[in-house]
């Protein structure tokens, strides 16, 4: 494996009606200075059920690997579910490995704030999915 050689996966997802989405990433960092960036955002409705799981092993001898788990769905009903799993491994002193997750629901002040704007519900709803969906945006910040 060479060293200083990096991977960026990114990717959305929509799960609707009685949808089973199982999603499994493993990424192992097995040479020195490697970087991996893992996005997702996604989307739960009706009564789907999404299990996500991302893996990032840093194995010994991966001195100074950089690995990143970011992950969020949003919840459209109360009968959807979705379980977002990071796991890091870490077998090597010196290495950089995150995660982060969120589950949960369109924040109603976020929609409030659009509605005082003369946005109807339906269209900011609309324009608050498309951004959260919105990959290339996220991908840019975490950089």
């Amino acid at each position: 494996m060479a060293a200083k050689a990096g991977v960026e996966l990114s990717g959305t997802f929509i799960a609707k009606k009685n949808d089973s989405l199982p999603i499994s990433i493993s990424i192992h960092h097995e040479a020195p200075e490697t970087k991996s960036r893992i996005f997702v955002r996604g989307i739960a409705q009706d009564r789907s059920v999404v299990s996500f799981r991302a893996n990032a092993r840093l194995k010994k001898g991966a001195r100074k690997a950089d690995a990143a788990i970011n992950a969020k769905a949003l919840l459209l009903s109360q009968n959807a579910r979705c379980e977002l799993q990071p796991d890091l491994e870490i077998d090597e002193q010196e290495v950089r490995a995150t995660h982060t997750t969120f589950v949960g629901p369109l924040d109603e002040e976020e929609i409030f704030y659009l509605q005082s704007r003369g946005v109807s519900e339906e269209k900011a709803k609309e324009l608050l999915i498309k951004g959260f969906l919105n990959i290339a945006q996220h991908v840019k910040q975490v950089k």
